[in-house]
């Protein structure tokens, strides 16, 4: 999301109105040695922007990147996309295209309204399994996508000693499906175990680890209906912080799923998006044109993070 316009007027002591005194750490070696002249004095806490007091981002959203960019007509060999990003055709082995930016818009997409990779599950980290999640989630792929060859997760030819063909047939999870199960944000970050808000009456018991407490904090009023905290709604008098299959079990049961008009709408557009023929799928234009994003202008969804 694009900052606003009058956070480029802000002085030193705006930031620290908004987002109080800078946290810094001197710099530590592992051997336990100065860590010598040219090494910083000390690290900087990142600022994170939702924790300001006042809301700074704007509906606007930026082009983002994988911090690579090629001409076109010259694409590379292997890219630097994250193979959870990685559209089918390069997933196989085939030269990435403007379709595979398409492609990974989609995953984007996904990920901004769920919080979750579309393609991922658990430690996907390269083409083969990234083909077994689009195959359990798109559908059946073609014979001759099916019989391409792997080396250590990656496309190899024939030739190579190691070559094997992947394996497919992991448990199906439609699009459609997956879609219409998304969590949307609660009426209150106090709610019972059937998602009505309630007035807790004792406190919940205390984080197991230090880095849970920072989790349950919700973010900013300023910023409700933009962005929203599952871990920060208490459900039931307590909070659940680490996956489990009671945190699973608690949030599908309490919190209500995005709205039938919206779901069907995503669904509408990554459905055209997501497809094994790169040349059907549609163009940037078409895609900022599609109904949904009025739909988010409209005010009528926030973003998990």
């Amino acid at each position: 999301m694009v900052l606003s316009e009058r956070f480029q007027d802000y002085k030193e002591e705006d930031i620290h109105r908004d987002f109080g005194r800078p946290l810094t750490h001197p710099i530590e070696t592992c051997s336990g040695r100065p860590a010598g002249p040219s090494a910083p004095a000390y690290i900087v806490k990142p600022l994170d922007f939702c924790v300001a007091s006042t809301n700074l981002l704007t509906s606007r959203l930026c082009v983002i990147d994988f911090d690579q960019c090629f001409q076109k007509d010259q694409p590379p060999a292997r890219i630097g996309t994250p193979a959870i990003y990685m559209g089918l055709e390069v997933a196989i082995g085939q030269l990435p295209s403007e379709a595979s930016d398409i492609w990974a818009l989609g995953c984007v997409i996904f990920r901004m309204r769920s919080a979750d990779d579309i393609f991922l599950d658990y430690d996907t980290c390269c083409p083969s399994q990234v083909l077994q999640q689009i195959e359990s989630t798109i559908g059946d792929l073609t014979g001759c996508w099916a019989d391409v060859l792997f080396d250590d997760g990656w496309p190899t030819t024939e030739d190579s000693p190691f070559a094997e063909v992947n394996y497919y047939g992991f448990p199906r999870q439609p699009l459609e499906e997956r879609i219409f199960s998304l969590l949307d944000e609660p009426p209150s970050v106090y709610i019972d175990s059937c998602g009505e808000p309630e007035i807790p009456t004792e406190d919940p018991a205390p984080p197991r680890l230090p880095d849970h407490g920072p989790m349950r904090v919700p973010y900013a009023v300023a910023y409700r209906s933009i962005i929203w905290k599952p871990t920060a709604v208490c459900i039931d008098g307590d909070y659940h912080t680490s996956y489990s299959d009671e945190m699973e079990d608690a949030f599908r049961g309490a919190f209500t799923r995005i709205r039938v008009e919206e779901a069907s709408l995503l669904l509408d557009l990554l459905s055209r998006i997501f497809v094994y023929d790169a040349a059907s799928r549609p163009g940037l234009k078409e895609i900022a044109a599609h109904p949904w994003f009025r739909f988010h202008q409209e005010g009528k969804m926030t973003h998990v993070v």
